[in-house]
């Protein structure tokens, strides 16, 4: 291992509950939605599809609908307190506002909205996650910047306890924060890999861990992270919380009476319901979490002409590895192809390049990993 290097192969262990009368079911599967999701007042599921232009309703029976049409890559969509569902285009730079019939129209305009949490008093934050701020609209549709940069790192989840204060959690990185006013925000869990939505119940927190294909509860007083379903197969199998498995868990809503999850697979289009989730007995055990995907920094950096970038994928995965400009322009790939589970490493020449900052990005299905690296002549 170089200089430098984390140790990117290293096992976590967390602890993990056991539970009593606890249960994942599938409601709908291989359907036309796999991200962000939202209750309304009569128990119905709204669902978007990401990438693709629609927004679904589905019944507590499992009864599907197509409720709107006509956005631009809908994310984390959310009901404002009147009753209207709120879609944030990522693709448009737009934040739609649909009625209850139905009917769509154009709320706020803003460069890439993520995912919306609505206010009592009807204002709304906004998560960017390719700009790493966090945005807050007022009534009269003013936008401020309530957070920026680091350590916001790709932020998706936002969520509120019964205190009010805020959650946020990092797509990129598996971070999540507590926000405590002005710029402070407080590291509570650090899960290695990436995590989509969160939601909030009973003054718990409940995270999806997308890449690790586990729902996870994170403690809001100090205590463990634990893993609350999942057991890191990537499939859709119902059964006991600890023997199901996920097909990267994204979207997540929790019914107001808190004895009700939803969650939406992103690869398989299905929709989950978790039951009994609040009820915890036995003694916990531990288990140790499958290395996620990473991509470590460069080294060395900065750098004249090459360097080396490595990676570790946690099961035979297809990856792109580039480089691209600070102008997004990108000027060199590494690697497309399948890889084996495992550590990898290529090495990048950048003889051919001026001086300046490039962006090593790695994907992975829907998901993306950048560093920034320097080359200096």
């Amino acid at each position: 291992m170089m200089p430098g290097m984390k140790h990117i192969a290293s096992i976590l262990f967390i602890m993990t509950t056991a539970v009593t009368a606890q249960s994942v079911t599938t409601v709908i599967g291989n359907s036309l939605f796999n991200d962000g999701l939202a209750l309304d007042a009569g128990g119905n599921i709204y669902a978007a599809r990401y990438p693709g232009s629609t927004v679904v309703k589905i019944t507590p029976q499992g009864t599907l609908t197509t409720f709107a049409k006509g956005f631009f890559d809908p994310n984390g969509i959310a009901f404002a307190p009147n009753g209207d569902l709120y879609v944030p285009n990522a693709a448009g730079g737009t934040i739609s506002r649909v009625a209850p019939d139905g009917a769509v129209s154009t709320a706020v305009t803003i460069t890439d909205p993520s995912t919306i949490l609505f206010e009592q008093d009807g204002s709304m934050l906004v998560a960017h996650s390719t700009l790493n701020k966090i945005s807050r609209i007022d009534t009269a549709k003013n936008v401020t910047t309530l957070l920026s940069s680091s350590p916001l790192n790709g932020p998706i989840g936002l969520a509120r306890d019964t205190a009010g204060l805020l959650y946020i959690a990092n797509f990129t990185d598996g971070k999540v924060f507590r926000h405590h006013g002005g710029d402070s925000l407080e590291l509570i869990a650090d899960i290695p890999g990436t995590l989509g939505f969160l939601a909030s119940s009973r003054n718990t927190l409940f995270a999806t861990g997308f890449q690790q294909c586990r729902i996870y509860r994170i403690s809001l007083n100090g205590g463990p992270v634990t893993v609350l379903a999942g057991n890191g197969g990537f499939e859709t199998v119902d059964g006991s919380f600890l023997q199901a498995s996920f097909a990267r868990p994204n979207g997540i809503a929790i019914t107001p009476s808190g004895d009700t999850m939803y969650v939406s697979d992103y690869s398989s289009r299905s929709l989950r319901r978790l039951t009994g989730f609040h009820t915890v007995t036995g003694n916990p055990k531990r288990q140790s979490i499958v290395p996620a995907f990473r991509l470590e920094q460069n080294y060395p950096n900065p750098f004249n002409p090459s360097t080396t970038v490595s990676f570790s994928v946690p099961y035979r995965s297809h990856v792109r590895l580039e480089i691209f400009s600070m102008l997004s322009e990108r000027v060199a790939r590494l690697v497309d192809a399948p890889m084996a589970a495992g550590e990898h490493s290529v090495l990048f020449d950048g003889s051919e390049l001026a001086s300046g900052m490039y962006l090593i990005r790695m994907t992975v299905g829907a998901a993306t990993i950048t560093v920034k690296a320097q080359l200096i002549k």
